[in-house]
């Protein structure tokens, strides 16, 4: 009899005798570098919005996607936007207003979220600032830190609060927020410091209660320990990025020595490291880093987007995407992903099982880390292509161009069957040679999760047909 249509577990029956003998190779493999394989496909295009050159990182909430720019010269200081885009109708984005940010300073993060507490309901902004350099024009340069904005209307986003970076701070290099399941509302940056007295740069992450946004209060700083340097190599100033789990219990840092510390904020007063990777001494400098952290079964992967060192003197390690198993027992790289062109990697964001970077003249990839083997499968590439930023919504992806603009695209499904073999493993745990007779336990587990993805992606489908307004689907 034909397998029953809709009964995937049916079909499935039939391989429990070779299941065992499939997963021996699979389940302790690693991969140490992933080249630029076939593409599956290339994401379809639903509307776009030019920004006049004004390119640069996103973030959305609501049906509002935030657009910060790269500084401009205007009379010797840096002039800085942000272009706030109305995707309430994604075939016709348009550009709602241009917000300017203060005179001297750069954005170096954006983020927002619709929250909800005693004090301040609505979506908020972050704009992350640090000092764009020296100027003899306009010396001062003050107001480096986080200023945080109400969209209530989209049109006049209005300035509700702001925190300064420490004396000794050049500024946050990010900013992350998060709503806790006790209702509070968390803010999460880093910031390079000034020499320390062995001549070593570090950096600080600071969390902030952003519950009443018109006040925001310091609830924690943390400071990694002091790195050492060898053979001509720095270890200095380690900043990268800090970016909150979606909970907001946990923080994910990532230096630009190319280490990682995931750090537990069960009390937010008091953060511990719960996981970290070594430092490298002779790593040498990222120079910009996002991370995400994307929850697979029963365990979660570090995804680090870094641009790689030029440094003669410390060489380090080139571009690439990590993807690193915060396993309590020894957190490790389980692959590397690079393609033929020397285009590092820039932000990126996690959903499901699927990584989006914005990966500058390789454009946007999207890769699936569900399956045993990181693969990318899809990708946009507008012409003369810098794409600086990446942000999702529940049917579409928001991709930023440098010069061409934003562009709404058909976001890729999720939950391939192919990653059967890893959500088996994830199920149930590393299984040995000897643990081959506990696939009768771990199968009906690994095939609850694979259903679970195809009536997800099912019921997207379905929403897509039915709406063409995103602000309904959320």
């Amino acid at each position: 009899m034909p397998p029953t249509p809709g009964r995937p577990w049916i079909r499935a029956r039939r391989l429990w005798p070779v299941l065992g003998l499939a997963l021996m190779p699979a389940v302790c493999m690693t991969h140490p570098a992933v080249g630029a394989g076939p593409i599956e496909a290339n994401l379809t295009v639903v509307g776009r919005v030019d920004l006049d050159g004004r390119g640069g990182d996103v973030a959305v909430v609501g049906t509002t996607a935030l657009v910060v720019t790269a500084p401009t010269p205007s009379v010797g200081c840096a002039v800085s936007t942000v272009s706030v885009v109305s995707v309430r109708n994604p075939a016709h984005p348009g550009v709602v207003t241009r917000l300017d940010l203060p005179v001297g300073l750069a954005p170096t993060g954006v983020d927002a979220l619709d929250m909800a507490t005693p004090s301040f309901t609505g979506e908020l902004m972050a704009v992350a600032l640090a000092r764009a350099g020296e100027s003899t024009v306009c010396p001062e340069q003050t107001g480096a830190g986080v200023s945080y904005y109400s969209l209530g209307d989209r049109a006049r986003p209005t300035l509700v609060g702001r925190t300064t970076s420490c004396p000794l701070c050049t500024g946050p290099g990010s900013v992350s927020l998060a709503q806790r399941p006790d209702g509070r509302v968390i803010a999460a940056t880093i910031a390079g410091r000034s020499a320390s007295e062995a001549g070593i740069a570090d950096a600080v992450v600071e969390f902030q209660d952003l519950s009443n946004p018109a006040y925001p209060t310091t609830i924690s700083r943390w400071v990694p320990p002091v790195r050492t340097g060898t053979a001509g190599c720095q270890a200095a100033a380690q900043v990268g990025s800090a970016r909150l789990h979606d909970d907001g219990q946990r923080a994910l840092v990532a230096f630009s020595d190319g280490s990682l510390s995931d750090l537990d904020l069960t009390d937010p007063a008091a953060p511990t490291v719960a996981l970290s990777t070594p430092f490298e001494p002779n790593g040498g400098d990222a120079k910009s880093v996002s991370a995400a952290a994307l929850p697979i079964g029963n365990r979660t992967l570090a995804v680090v987007s870094a641009a790689g060192a030029d440094d003669l003197a410390c060489p380090g390690a080139p571009a690439g995407l990590r993807v690193v198993a915060l396993t309590p027992q020894l957190p490790a790289d389980v692959a590397t992903i690079r393609y033929p062109t020397t285009a590092p990697p820039g932000p990126l964001v996690a959903s499901g099982e699927q990584a989006f970077v914005a990966w500058h003249a390789d454009g946007l990839r999207v890769i699936d880390l569900g399956l045993v083997a990181p693969r990318t499968v899809a990708q946009f590439v507008p012409v003369d292509p810098d794409v600086t930023g990446v942000a999702l919504f529940a049917n579409y992806v928001v991709v930023v161009d440098r010069a061409s603009g934003l562009y709404v695209l058909d976001r890729p499904e999720e939950g391939h069957p192919e990653s059967f073999w890893t959500k088996l493993k994830n199920a149930q745990g590393p299984i040995s040679i000897g643990g081959v007779l506990l696939i009768a336990v771990a199968l009906p587990r690994a095939m609850a999760a694979w259903s679970a993805a195809r009536s997800r992606s099912r019921s997207r489908s379905v929403a897509r047909v039915s709406s063409a307004d995103p602000s309904r689907r959320r």
